[in-house]
């Protein structure tokens, strides 16, 4: 699913200015007149950032923040009110937002905003997927593999590897090759380099 959006404001003509300029920019868009209505909508492989106005009938702002933290809704999250102040926006900077916009909006801090939301969607969604594919090699490992593996990105030589586990240098050599083409390297150097994060 590409990137979008999520537009949330319960003035319909807010929806539809912001709509044509998130068009121009060539940005997917979805509207919704609340956070309630978002909510219900939301599907997890929903992509980009949410712009939703403070106040609106069903919920604040702010306590709509509270509900994409409780539901562990990670999409960005940009807030705009024409009666925001410094309290308020101190909490929502506090609470993982990424802009607290003026209205009426100024273009510029708009789009700038929006594309710094969809810029750490992006990353988000990269730093998820290459822990999944961590997470997807290290389950390949054999229980012997995963043993000889977390020795390896210690530093462990294949001589003090085989006498602690009371193995063969060559099985300890057999058991490093299918841990490398496993984990996708090519080099010891670069299996400790990667992986290293895993015991710090």
């Amino acid at each position: 699913m590409k990137q979008s959006l999520y537009i949330i404001d319960d003035d319909a003509d807010i929806r539809k200015y912001i709509g044509t300029i998130t068009d121009s920019l060539h940005i997917m868009n979805q509207s919704y007149k609340s956070p309630t209505e978002f909510l219900s909508s939301y599907q997890s492989d929903f992509q980009g950032c949410i712009l939703s106005d403070v106040l609106m009938p069903d919920m604040t702002g702010l306590e709509f923040q509270e509900q994409l933290i409780q539901k562990n809704i990670k999409l960005p999250l940009i807030l705009m009110s024409s009666f925001g102040n410094i309290a308020m926006v101190k909490t929502a900077l506090k609470r993982g937002a990424v802009d607290f916009l003026e209205k009426p909006l100024n273009i510029q801090e708009l789009t700038q905003s929006i594309l710094s939301g969809l810029k750490i969607s992006d990353e988000q969604r990269k730093r998820i997927h290459q822990v999944g594919d961590v997470d997807r090699k290290l389950d390949s490992l054999t229980k012997r593999e995963h043993e000889i593996f977390i020795l390896l990105i210690k530093g462990v030589d294949n001589r003090q590897i085989a006498e602690s586990l009371n193995l063969s240098i060559r099985t300890i050599e057999t058991h490093r090759y299918k841990i490398m083409k496993k984990m996708g390297v090519n080099s010891l150097v670069v299996l400790a380099q990667t992986f290293k994060y895993l015991i710090e």
